[in-house]
This record gives C-alpha cells, sequence and structure tokens, in this order.
C-alpha cells in the first residue's frame, strides 16, 4: 500500500481509539462509600444513605435498598428501614 492510503487510516485508527478510550474513563470514575448506595431513580444515578432528600413517589425503590422515606420538619429525608422479623420463641 502506498503511503496515502495508510495515512488516513492511521488517522482514523487513533481518532477513534482516543474517542473511545475518553468514552471508558469519564464515566467509570465514582467514588463508593461503605455507606452508600448507588441507585438509579428515574434517569439519574443517585447515591441512598441515610438523611439524604428523597421524593415519597420513589418509595418501592428505597425499600429494596432497605432506606424510607419519611416526613421530617426539613422535607423528606431517607433513613434506615426497621425490619420486623418472626417472633422469638
Amino acid at each position: 500500500m502506498s503511503a496515502r492510503r495508510i495515512a488516513p487510516l492511521a488517522a482514523l485508527a487513533a481518532l477513534l481509539a482516543s474517542g473511545f478510550t475518553w468514552s471508558c474513563t469519564g464515566s467509570t470514575t465514582t467514588h463508593s462509600s461503605a455507606r452508600c448506595a448507588h441507585a438509579r431513580i428515574g434517569e439519574r444515578t443517585v447515591c441512598l444513605k441515610p438523611n439524604v432528600r428523597c421524593e415519597h413517589s420513589n418509595e418501592r425503590i428505597y425499600r429494596s435498598y432497605g432506606l424510607t422515606c419519611v416526613l421530617r420538619a426539613d422535607g423528606y429525608r431517607l433513613q434506615q428501614r426497621s425490619f420486623v422479623g418472626p417472633p422469638n420463641p
């Protein structure tokens, strides 16, 4: 192959490779905490942990993570859900 055919292909390959690298590394940098659960609510990924603002309409999602949305003086907030187990023998 001539140099005229190889140069555009090499430039295209470099461009695609750099775009792929940026797309993979940009979205995977998340900082997680032991007390934080990443959940998808609506169109957003949010961090669920106690004392964070919440919407009562998403109660089903919060309960699946062991949290519940309660009304307090400063609005709706997440708190740990109380689990009621079987009675003691």
